[in-house]
């Protein structure tokens, strides 16, 4: 996202249209993502959403290529176990 858009509320309407998703499609309503331990900007953004950290994982290299990674970076779960909470955010 360009500086000039962050906290413009797209973000949380794309979180909002994955959760719907979620419920719509799902057998469960619980909603999950990862996101790069040194992302602390997307996992603010996400706690401050409803999300919980979840487990610390090694990431997987992009495309399989471990020559795409740069040392040996985690990833962490990051759980909303009901999606519905999400989506009311949509707009009606």
């Amino acid at each position: 996202m360009v500086h000039h858009q962050h906290r413009s509320g797209v973000g949380t309407h794309l979180l909002a249209l994955a959760a719907q998703a979620v419920i719509d499609r799902a057998s469960t309503p619980a909603l999950f993502l990862w996101v790069l331990e040194q992302n602390i900007a997307a996992q603010h953004f996400y706690l401050a959403s409803g999300a919980t950290r979840g487990e610390r994982l090694p990431s997987s290299p992009p495309g399989g290529d471990r020559s795409r990674l740069h040392g040996t970076p985690h990833k962490f779960r990051m759980v909303w176990p009901d999606a519905t909470v999400l989506a009311r955010k949509l707009p009606s």
